[in-house]
């Protein structure tokens, strides 16, 4: 895909196994972990120095990881090891200090605003270190950089196939795909058009919503994965899942609002209602059409009605994977989930309903 901004660029990051520490602090604290990593990673260290960055902590402080591609696992001393996976990513090549997300991925995000572009956090955003050793300096200096922030749609449409095959092997992942290429590298437009042809193709080869639901749970984003751990290790704490609830939905991590959108439990099944993502947008809506797309946290469904590209419903199945992710991860059992009300079947707003194991208290 060509983008109007010369500087950001997209191509492919070939998969690799990497040696890290992860940690909660700040960006001055990098060069120290670098420092420790390099100590135990030792000879396994075959690349540049780099940052991984999944996002900020209600705290303050950031959640990083210093990290070194390396071509054996290295474990122990707080080191653990782990496959990045190959992935289409934003790259933009600059010069200066990598002392805050701001600094650092600033000018990919406003190509990704301004272009409609859908990013995902799995892989997290990352910063490479492209002068030998330039990581063991402090952040602050004028250090030489790769900013790469992975696209969601190539992995969405590979989540989608591996989702195929899982509820009906290669044959349903033919029925529904062959014959339709993923753009690679292609435009909002093109990716709008393969999804609403994906998608049309499910509703067609595969009667059963439930199935539906499954082949496409996968392709949520990523619930960030030291928020589930918060939240088991509150639910452990706590001993009780009505009192988790109450915790969530006391949070005000999201301008004032509960990240885990204020769930309510009515016996076995727990209730979400999403918020909207444009909270001033959706008050002053002047019509129907228009508090919805305010509603909406989707990229792909505000670029596909941009571009007016129809989008069936069971797109919204791919956003109940979002929260399989988290109370699978709080409970450690699975949960069933429903879709109860989406925009795209034409709902003012979206909830979901996580019907929980027997036995939870």
């Amino acid at each position: 895909m060509a983008l109007p901004n010369g500087r950001v660029r997209e191509r492919h990051i070939p998969g690799s196994l990497v040696a890290g520490i992860r940690f909660l602090g700040h960006f001055e604290d990098l060069p120290e972990k670098f420092t420790r990593l390099r100590a135990v990673a030792a000879e396994a260290v075959m690349g540049p120095g780099m940052v991984l960055y999944r996002g900020r902590d209600p705290g303050g402080a950031y959640h990083l990881e210093a990290a070194y591609p390396v071509d054996d696992e290295v474990d122990g001393g707080g080191v653990s090891s782990r496959l990045v996976p190959a992935h289409r990513a934003l790259c933009l090549h600059r010069q200066g200090p990598v002392d805050s997300p701001g600094a650092v991925f600033r000018e990919v995000f406003e190509v990704v605003g301004r272009e409609g572009l859908d990013v995902s956090t799995d892989p997290p955003y990352a910063v490479v270190f492209l002068q030998e050793r330039s990581e063991l300096e402090p952040v602050d200096a004028d250090h030489e950089v790769e900013v790469r922030v992975a696209l969601m749609l190539p992995g969405w449409a590979s989540q989608l196939a591996a989702g195929l095959e899982r509820v009906g092997g290669a044959q349903a992942r033919r029925e529904v795909l062959g014959g339709l290429p993923c753009p690679a590298g292609g435009s909002p437009e093109q990716w709008a058009g393969w999804v609403a042809e994906a998608l049309s193709r499910l509703d067609e080869q595969v009667e059963d919503p439930a199935v539906r639901r499954e082949a496409l749970q996968g392709c949520a984003h990523r619930f960030p994965d030291w928020r589930i751990e918060q939240m088991r290790a509150r639910y452990e704490e706590l001993g009780s899942l009505d009192a988790l609830l109450v915790a969530m939905r006391l949070d005000q991590t999201v301008q004032g609002q509960s990240w885990y959108e204020s769930p309510v439990r009515v016996g076995g099944t727990i209730y979400v209602t999403k918020d909207p993502v444009d909270q001033e947008g959706w008050k002053t809506a002047a019509d129907a059409a228009s508090r919805r797309a305010a509603y909406c946290h989707c990229g792909l469904v505000a670029n596909a009605r941009r571009l007016g590209v129809t989008l069936s419903a069971s797109h919204c199945f791919c956003g109940s994977g979002w929260y399989d992710q988290l109370w699978e991860g709080i409970l450690g059992r699975p949960v069933t989930i429903e879709v109860l009300q989406s925009i795209l079947k034409g709902d003012d707003c979206c909830t979901f309903a996580i019907h929980l194991p027997p036995g939870i208290s």
